[in-house]
């Protein structure tokens, strides 16, 4: 039997997994490396844009994208806990464009060239067919868009998953073009890892 402990903490109803996410995804080495607000403005993203992240966990892309942009920002996520708590957090910061989505299966849930912008925040490895994620994201962005993966290094790091679980940048590049990518940019984020900046 699986036992649900939830707690209030901060004016939200909180349980275990969500605040072990928290503590992993939200760690200040984490935010300092991916500069979510300096990395949505590199990448050209602004009001009136549309983002999709995919695999949005606590929304550390997403809710400041909702700032950013008063358009639709689409945080897309496997967890029932984790799309509970976006909402909770979409109601606290007033973030009425936030539109915390569900997904099931392999298959995106928003209509083909529907994102300016669709990221990708090292959740790729954990993906089972890893080309055909690509494919679908290559699918949800416009023909103008592009799309943004960060993965981790494949060597030790300070922190990250195993090593047999990463995805070296060559290959992931790789992967990319044949996923049907034409544009493919790599760039360093850190000791930790690097993104990849793809257009079609």
């Amino acid at each position: 039997m699986i036992v649900r402990v939830i707690y209030r903490k901060e004016g939200l109803y909180m349980n275990i997994f969500v605040e072990k996410m928290k503590s992993k995804l939200e760690s200040e080495d984490r935010i300092n490396e991916l500069s979510p607000k300096e990395t949505l403005e590199k990448l050209g993203f602004k009001d009136g844009m549309i983002l999709c992240d995919i695999g949005a966990g606590t929304g550390l892309f997403s809710n400041i994208a909702a700032k950013i942009s008063s358009n639709s920002i689409y945080a897309l996520d496997i967890s029932d806990d984790m799309l509970e708590y976006l909402e909770e957090k979409k109601k606290e910061l007033s973030l009425s464009n936030l539109i915390p989505t569900k997904v099931v299966g392999d298959t995106l849930p928003l209509e083909s060239e529907k994102a300016d912008l669709a990221i990708m925040v090292t959740v790729l490895h954990e993906v089972n067919n890893q080309k055909e994620m690509l494919k679908e994201i290559k699918r949800v962005i416009k023909e103008d868009g592009r799309a943004f993966i960060v993965e981790f290094h494949n060597s030790e790091t300070p922190f990250g998953p195993p090593l047999s679980r990463r995805i070296d940048s060559k290959d992931l590049i790789s992967l990319s073009k044949e996923a049907g990518f034409t544009k493919v940019e790599e760039i360093n984020l850190g000791v930790n890892m690097y993104g990849i900046i793809l257009e079609k």
